[in-house]
């Protein structure tokens, strides 16, 4: 289990934690958690995470989403996870809300997904924590996508994909100020051919 609290011991609900692992490249394969109202993920056991089958660690385990946390990162093996939470001090954060919209702009509320990329270009050469997790997926309910804990000033890539229609892309500046709520109103995009 992890546990994620902001810099005053409060339980920050909607944080992504990400796992982490490889044979080769700690990269090669990850994995995002959110925590819930509590601030804690429980991540079932481990080593039914894993795969190729049979891998038993290293696991880094970071806050994702471009969220500086500290620790930065934990590293653990299926053999020695720790009993109790691993607990991360969120750095500062904000929130993105991501909604679907006409080309009007009224808000719609249709099923789907949205994918958020944290820009490759603005984290290559940034710690393994900050490019683990780069890759954000939230389901779109009633047209809307909330990201609770997304870290600052990063370019951001969204991808929407409302059910029924063409996907969309869009790149945006994130977030800037700790605490600020980012509202990004996207057009659907064209209704598909049955």
């Amino acid at each position: 289990a992890c546990e994620v609290v902001d810099r005053s011991a409060r339980p920050v609900e909607g944080a992504q934690v990400g796992l982490l692992w490889g044979e080769f490249d700690p990269l090669e394969h990850s994995w995002t958690w959110i925590t819930g109202a509590d601030g804690r993920v429980w991540i079932p056991r481990l080593e039914e995470q894993l795969w190729p089958d049979g891998y038993r660690g290293p696991v880094r385990v970071s806050l994702a989403a471009g969220v500086q946390g500290e620790p930065e990162i934990v590293v653990l093996s299926t053999d020695s996870v720790p009993s109790e939470p691993v607990r991360f001090v969120a750095g500062d954060f904000a929130r993105m809300v991501v909604q679907l919209t006409d080309p009007q702009g009224t808000e719609l509320a249709l099923g789907g997904y949205v994918q958020v990329e944290i820009s490759w270009d603005s984290i290559f050469d940034k710690s393994l924590a900050m490019r683990g997790g780069a890759s954000l997926h939230l389901p779109l309910v009633s047209g809307r996508a909330v990201f609770e804990c997304i870290g600052l000033g990063l370019p951001l890539d969204i991808s929407v994909g409302a059910e029924g229609h063409d996907n969309v892309w869009l790149n945006v500046p994130g977030p800037t100020a700790p605490g600020e709520e980012l509202r990004v109103l996207i057009p659907v995009g064209e209704r598909r051919a049955n």
